[in-house]
């Protein structure tokens, strides 16, 4: 669904670490075009540089996050810009993020300092789904004491419901905000827009 959005804006490309889900993608663009089996735990050489880059909760799912972040920071062109997500507060830790197979999750300064180590410079960070933050940390410090979503599949039974409309247009109106380069104090994810310098080398 991502790389059919991009697609309006230029030559897209997408990657996987597993080969399960570069498959289910094949089925869905209907050709295997412009899809990479990439592992960012390992180095990788920069095979190509791009001028934008998305890494969507990515970073938190790998061992060595600061080899993944400079992974990304290779394939991205001097001068180009990069979008990365992942979620927030580690006390916030729970059976989700077990079942994810999440490493760790971030505050701002841990965020940041990781992007900054790895040769980005950091042009906006903020932490987002914020208006959701009470109900789901909420929810997230219950499960730890008590018997509540320990398969984590309650997000999975909002599909096409009415309770699915109102987040959408939650996020929506956090999105706005954001756009506009407003930031959130707290939330239960980080946004970062990143740069690689114009005077940096491959």
């Amino acid at each position: 669904m991502m790389l059919g959005e991009l697609a309006r804006y230029g030559e897209v490309a997408g990657a996987d670490f597993s080969p399960l889900a570069l498959e289910y993608c094949k089925e869905k663009i209907g050709n295997a075009r412009g899809l990479y089996q990439i592992d960012l735990s390992v180095p990788v050489e920069p095979w190509e540089t791009y001028d934008f880059g998305i890494a969507l909760d990515i970073l938190e799912h790998i061992e060595d996050d600061l080899l993944a972040a400079k992974n990304l920071y290779h394939f991205i062109r001097p001068g180009g810009t990069c979008i990365i997500t992942v979620p927030a507060y580690q006390w916030l830790w729970s059976a989700h993020d077990e079942n994810c197979m999440h490493k760790r999750r971030y505050n701002k300064a841990m965020l940041k300092e990781l992007l900054t180590k790895a040769g980005f410079q950091v042009l906006f960070i903020s932490y987002y789904n914020t208006l959701l933050f009470p109900p789901a940390a909420l929810i997230r410090l219950l499960s730890k004491i008590l018997p509540i979503d320990k398969a984590s599949s309650m997000e999975n039974e909002f599909r096409d419901s009415p309770l699915n409309q109102m987040l959408y247009h939650i996020f929506y109106l956090e999105k706005r905000w954001l756009c506009k380069g407003g930031t959130f104090p707290f939330g239960l994810s980080l946004i970062a827009k990143v740069t690689r310098p114009k005077d940096s080398n491959l």
